[in-house]
Order: C-alpha cells, then structure tokens, then sequence
C-alpha cells in the first residue's frame, strides 16, 4: 500500500509485487522473512521520516473511504427498510 501511494505521489510506475521485491534485493542488503509464519517482510530496511508520514497519511485516507463507504451502505439499508415499510 505504501509502495502504491509513494509511486502515485511521485509519478513512478507500480510494479507487481515480485517484481519489487526482485529488484529490492539486488540493489539493498535485505533479509527476506515471513513475521509471525505470515506476512513477507525484510529485516535490515525501515522506513524514512517521509515514508512513516506518507503511510499514516494513507491509512487515514483509506479510514475515511471506509467510513464514507460504511455511511453509503448505512444510508442505502435505512432506505431499503423504509421503502419495505411503505408496501
């Protein structure tokens, strides 16, 4: 997701996950890993200060369009209620 928004805010094209994690190995001195048995990680690599603001940035962003639509589903429910109430 950070890739993604990081490539969209500086006009980079987004590769496929293999794709950046091929590349990623070549050119840094990563340790490739699953955390918890799961989710693909590196060790040896960390985000910077600008990384770190980017990606809270974009978990609010995405918070937000689940509220929205959490709201429109809300709404669309109510409606359909009421409209079943008027038969």
């Amino acid at each position: 997701m950070i890739f993604c928004g990081y490539c969209r805010e500086n006009h980079y094209p987004i590769v496929a996950q293999d794709t950046f994690h091929k590349k990623i190995v070549q050119y840094v001195n990563v340790i490739d890993y699953k955390y918890g048995g799961k989710i693909r990680s590196w060790r040896g690599i960390k985000y910077s200060e600008k990384g770190l603001e980017l990606q809270k940035r974009l978990n609010q962003e995405q918070k937000d369009s689940t509220d929205n639509i959490d709201t429109l589903i809300t709404s669309l429910s109510y409606t359909e209620q009421s409209d079943k109430n008027k038969i």
